[in-house]
């Protein structure tokens, strides 16, 4: 029987470190602490240190350090002066870009601060893949979709955080897209129910809604964008695909290929079983990357303001206050995803690196607000 109140639950995923961002944490010198994996703290048992060389980290009587380069680039690393000093982590001995000369430390976890907790429904490490990602998440989304109740999946994070590679995905590694379809029609077809899929595949670009399968044509919000009939995952990809060639990308300084708009896949399920009719609606959202102000201000400037208007709307449904659906394209076209008979899942995606710190901050700290069954202390 189909419920009447909406069912908002909050996920996070931590992607793994790129090998750049690994390369930056390691450093060959003892006194310079990281959080490796064991078989790297077994080579550096064997690897002998290398003398510092002419332009090494000094420690000042004053309780500053100065830069030191490390052996394998030009990255600059602040380290602890003492055991007191210690971050809370090992992971956040982490490398600080063009730090002027005698600069105190000033990583936020290396201040004498009260660790944060944070609560969400489940938190999915670096080494969880998509089809663990998926087990927990939206396959629950097909049987609630047979029986008639609408289902949202919403990629949420910063620029380079893997909400793309979660929703989308590659042929190696299948996003939560291609899953939650696979899984659909296999149902559909193994339990004999007629049924009719129609999908639609928009953009938000600078407050511009964009048909993705319409020649990018730009849609007024009165307007419904263009459909494709489907009758299996396959061709339900091939429109995905399709759409994906002329969404807005461009490279930012996390991402050579990052994507600039949220995107919006909607597929309207129609099923008939003995002679009962049901309709409901499957959104997956993979949203753009907030960010600082980049070369393109108006871009930037675009998505992080409708970034904030849905922060400010899972805030207030979260706090039982009127949500500001109005402020912002995105938000008006999720509506339906925050009220009625809807299930919505939010995957806050977030990077490990030191340099996505305050958005990653700020990405849980919204998502923690939805519903609070697990807690989690990082």
């Amino acid at each position: 029987m189909a419920t009447t109140k909406n069912d908002i639950k909050a996920y996070v995923r931590v992607r793994p470190l790129s090998s750049k961002e690994y390369g930056d944490y390691i450093c060959l010198p003892d006194h310079c602490t990281v959080n490796l994996t064991e078989k790297k703290k077994e080579e550096r048992k064997t690897t002998p240190a290398t003398p510092l060389a002419k332009n090494s980290q000094k420690i000042k009587s004053d309780g500053m350090v100065t830069p030191r380069k490390t052996l394998s680039n030009s990255q600059t690393f602040a380290t602890p002066l003492n055991n007191s000093q210690q971050p809370r982590r090992d992971a956040m001995n982490t490398p600080m870009k063009n730090i002027p000369h005698s600069r105190p430390i000033s990583n936020p976890m290396e201040r004498n601060a009260p660790a944060l907790a944070y609560q969400f429904d489940r938190v999915f490490g670096p080494t969880a893949n998509t089809e663990e990602v998926f087990s927990h998440t939206t396959e629950s989304f097909v049987q609630e979709i047979l029986d008639g109740i609408s289902c949202t999946c919403i990629a949420y994070g910063t620029t380079g955080s893997g909400k793309t590679h979660t929703m989308v995905g590659n042929l190696q590694s299948p996003g939560l897209m291609r899953l939650t379809l696979d899984k659909l029609f296999q149902t559909m077809q193994d339990d004999g129910i007629d049924f009719d899929v129609q999908i639609s595949y928009i953009e938000v670009y600078n407050e511009k809604v964009r048909d993705l399968l319409n020649n990018n044509s730009i849609l007024d919000m009165s307007m419904y964008a263009l459909s494709r009939s489907v009758e299996s995952t396959s061709e339900a990809m091939n429109v995905l695909e399709e759409g994906n060639k002329i969404r807005a990308q461009s490279a930012t300084e996390m991402n050579a290929q990052s994507s600039r708009s949220h995107a919006i896949l909607q597929i309207q399920v129609k099923t008939s079983y003995e002679g009962e009719t049901r309709t409901a609606t499957l959104t997956l959202a993979d949203l753009a990357g907030s960010e600082g102000i980049s070369e393109n201000h108006k871009e930037s400037a675009s998505i992080n303001t409708s970034l904030l208007v849905f922060r400010r709307v899972v805030v207030a449904c979260s706090s039982n206050e009127k949500p500001p659906f109005r402020d912002s394209k995105l938000t008006k076209i999720l509506k339906e995803s925050f009220v009625g008979n809807c299930k919505t899942i939010i995957i806050a995606n977030v990077s490990p690196s030191d340099d996505s710190f305050s958005h990653t901050k700020k990405h849980i700290g919204t998502c923690s607000k939805i519903q609070k069954n697990q807690h989690y202390r990082i």
